[in-house]
């Protein structure tokens, strides 16, 4: 479904979650297809509000932020809770 639907856009908003490393490993082979397509994006760490989480199997800001970089993109942290997701939208620059 997500091979489907990558055919269709302009761009990703590529998002895992900062307390569950496994989805960060699925972002990671999410990127082979985005890659593959050459399609613009921007890597998220969702779940903000759970930063204490990050060291019971959760993924450091600097992994994260390294990844982005070794990618070339830019990366931010949100929450539903605390960061309105809304802020993605309105950043020019992260």
């Amino acid at each position: 479904m997500v091979t489907k639907s990558i055919k269709s856009v302009h761009g990703i908003v590529l998002v895992f979650a900062i307390d569950d490393s496994s989805s960060f490993d699925f972002a990671l082979r999410k990127y082979e297809l985005i890659k593959e397509r050459n399609l613009p994006f921007i890597f998220i760490g969702n779940k903000a509000d759970l930063n204490s989480k990050r060291g019971q199997g959760g993924v450091s800001f600097e992994a994260a932020k390294n990844q982005a970089k070794i990618w070339g993109v830019n990366y931010m942290e949100t929450s539903a809770t605390s960061v309105p997701v809304n802020n993605l939208m309105n950043k020019q620059e992260y």
